[in-house]
C-alpha cells in the first residue's frame, strides 16, 4: 500500500536517497515520490490517506466510508451478517476506492481495449475488459 501513496512534490525533499555504486563514482542524489516503507511516518500517512479517502469520496462509496473507521494500518476490519446485506458490495467498494483517485497503465494495447466495447474483443479479453469497466469508467483511463 505505501509505494501507492504519492508524497506531495514539496515535501519530496525530505525522502532524498544520495547513492554510488562504489567509492570511486559520483554521489548520485534521488527524491523519492512515493511513502517509504520503514520510515516513521508510514503508518500514520497510511492512516491518513484511508481516513482522507472516507472522507473526501464517502458520498460515492457510502459502505467503504463506514468501514473505513475500523481498520488497522491498511487492513480493513469489518463484516456483515450475511452476504446479502451488502458484503458484495463492500468489496467492490473497497476495490473501486483508490481507483476512483487515479487510473493508470502504461500498455497503449490494454487502453485502446478500454476504449472500445468489450464485445468487440476474444472472449478472454472482453472478460478482463469487462471487469475493469465494471470498477471504472472509460474516462478514468
Amino acid at each position: 500500500m505505501f509505494r501507492q501513496i504519492t508524497v506531495n512534490p514539496e515535501h519530496r525533499n525530505f525522502q532524498r536517497i544520495l547513492w554510488r555504486d562504489n567509492a570511486q563514482h559520483q554521489i548520485q542524489e534521488y527524491n523519492l515520490n512515493t511513502v517509504t516503507y520503514g520510515t516513521g511516518q508510514t503508518i500514520f500517512l497510511s492512516v491518513k490517506v484511508l481516513l482522507q479517502l472516507a472522507k473526501d469520496e464517502g458520498h460515492r462509496f457510502p459502505l467503504t466510508a463506514e468501514a473505513m473507521k475500523d481498520f488497522y494500518v491498511d487492513d480493513i476490519m469489518t463484516g456483515a451478517h450475511t452476504r446479502s446485506q451488502g458484503l458484495l458490495e463492500l468489496q467492490k467498494q473497497l476495490i473501486a476506492l483508490p481507483k476512483a483517485i487515479q487510473t493508470w497503465f502504461d500498455s497503449q494495447i490494454t487502453l485502446s481495449w478500454i476504449a472500445e466495447d468489450p464485445s468487440e474483443w476474444e472472449t478472454y479479453i472482453a472478460n478482463r475488459v469487462a471487469r475493469i469497466l465494471e470498477y471504472t469508467s472509460r474516462e478514468m483511463w
